[in-house]
């Protein structure tokens, strides 16, 4: 019996070393802008803050590529409503996917659209916006 343990302990072991992900690493803007690309393809955790003289409705968009799509219709892998962003001129909002991480095939782009027609069009926010976000590959 315990041979049998130590057996499916080193039968396991390849199999858990595989599994494990890269290193998470932590990416942030350098200055404020309306998009941020980020290396890597696992989304666990997205913080924006925006800092305007006029409150707009604000919708984070997450988006499969290496570029930022141009202004119009968009599919993004992921949109949600800023809260608060309508209201105030600062303010900061975090998106948590630890649980469940957003994986993408080529890459992280994150922008924030001020379109009222909300997730279903992309209208570029302007040098507003800092990005944070904890991605891995």
């Amino acid at each position: 019996m315990k041979r049998l343990a130590i057996a499916l302990v080193f039968a396991l072991l390849p199999g858990l070393a595989w599994a494990q992900t890269g290193a998470i690493r932590p990416q942030s803007s350098a200055a404020l802008e309306g998009s941020h690309i980020f290396t890597g393809t696992r989304v666990v955790r997205v913080t924006v803050s925006w800092h305007v003289t006029t409150a707009a409705a604000r919708w984070i968009m997450l988006f499969d590529g290496s570029a930022v799509p141009a202004n119009g219709a968009v599919r993004p892998i992921y949109c949600q409503f800023m809260s608060g962003s309508a209201t105030a001129t600062d303010g900061s909002f975090q998106y948590d996917f630890s649980a469940h991480p957003i994986w993408m095939n080529t890459g992280t782009v994150a922008a924030v659209s001020t379109n009222a027609a909300g997730c279903l069009s992309l209208t570029l926010d302007g040098a507003n916006n800092a990005f944070y976000a904890q991605v891995s590959n």
